[in-house]
């Protein structure tokens, strides 16, 4: 319960509601963080995968453009 500062008047201290979602926080935080983190790396994988794609298309293109050029 890092997230509530107990005490005070009663004006200020925290609810039922308040207290059961700061003990769900943490681990709500943790699950979140995890899976952001391997979406995004299953993103950059796949980004790798596309640059690697135009990579070899371009170099392709630049191996066969003479010879296409002089066939057509």
């Amino acid at each position: 319960m890092s997230f509530v500062a107990l005490g005070g008047d009663g004006a200020t201290r925290p609810t039922f509601f308040e207290l059961v979602a700061a003990e769900r926080l943490m681990p709500s935080l943790k699950a979140a963080t995890v899976y952001s983190l391997s979406v995004s790396g299953t993103y950059a994988a796949l980004h790798f995968c596309f640059v690697l794609e135009d990579l070899l298309a371009e170099a392709t293109l630049q191996r066969h453009l003479p010879n296409l050029a002089a066939w057509l």
